[in-house]
């Protein structure tokens, strides 16, 4: 626990406070830690990180208020065994998102952007961006239902009316597609997608169809963190044409098990964007005057 960390101690609820110091005394003498501790600490993680007060909790979740830019966001993160707290930590304690704010606004890209938020989670990127973006339009995709439920309450409690929730995956055509729950942690986080002949779980949306149904010419930021799915989208030159054309910034998780960085990169470069690594992130973009309408 560093002095950040000690001085928002006062922060956390009682019991949060309690597991934390748990977790401090079994960390010093390499004893393990249960996962409750470990939520614990990442929760002050979090506050000691961000401008955020807790407003209530309870075992099955923690109600906060969370200063975005020049808003004050209303969030909340379920408990163990989700992974809401280390989600909510890396994108709005560590702001994962930032260098792609910084990077709209250098390119002097304001007002009514159009923003995809592809493997939404429970909405926390979705929250950043339109803090950052107030009159932005946002489409938020995710597959799961219980993630998709926690994004509607974001939605709700924040009053946020220009953002539209799709229960679709981003894909390469319409298709019928069956959920994975294999990869990674598993949890709800690293939930992906693949295509079925059974019936579908989910159905996958092309851009294309998204853009249409949004009314957008164009997507301004594209966000694709969607667990390897990304794959597809990339697997021909047509296909990667089809997604970037009509892409000015594209901010995306590349999912290093199923070795396509390079060729990623290699679509990028012909289609005249610029990119660079930021943690997980590999972001990229052209300037205004090549962005094609879809």
């Amino acid at each position: 626990m560093n002095l950040r960390e000690f001085v928002c101690l006062g922060k956390l609820p009682a019991p949060h406070r309690l597991r934390v110091l748990v977790y401090s005394w079994r960390k010093l003498f390499g004893l393990t830690r249960t996962a409750r501790q470990t939520e614990a600490n990442r929760l002050l993680r979090f506050l000691a990180s961000a401008s955020a007060v807790v407003t209530g909790s309870n075992q099955d979740r923690i109600l906060m208020n969370v200063r975005l830019f020049m808003s004050t966001v209303v969030v909340q993160a379920r408990s163990y065994p989700s992974s809401d707290l280390g989600i909510l930590y890396q994108v709005l304690g560590k702001e994962e998102y930032s260098p792609v704010v910084d990077l709209a606004k250098k390119l002097r890209m304001s007002g009514a952007l159009r923003i995809l938020d592809a493997g939404a989670n429970v909405g926390y990127a979705t929250l950043y961006f339109h803090a950052a973006f107030p009159q932005a339009t946002i489409a938020a995709l995710e597959i799961d239902q219980n993630n998709a439920l926690q994004i509607r309450k974001h939605l709700e409690s924040n009053g946020l009316t220009t953002v539209q929730l799709w229960e679709n995956a981003l894909w390469s055509r319409n298709a019928n597609l069956r959920i994975r729950r294999d990869f990674r942690d598993q949890t709800e986080c690293s939930f992906y997608v693949e295509e079925t002949l059974e019936a579908p779980e989910v159905i996958g949306r092309s851009l294309r169809e998204i853009c249409d149904q949004m009314q957008w010419t164009a997507v301004d930021i594209l966000k694709i963190d969607i667990e390897g799915g990304e794959r597809y989208l990339f697997e021909t030159d047509e296909l990667a044409d089809e997604l970037l054309r009509s892409t000015r910034i594209l901010a995306i998780e590349i999912h290093d098990e199923f070795q396509i960085r390079q060729s990623v990169l290699r679509h990028l470069t012909r289609n005249g964007f610029s990119h660079l690594d930021h943690g997980d992130l590999t972001i990229a973009y052209k300037p205004l005057d090549e962005t094609n309408d879809i």
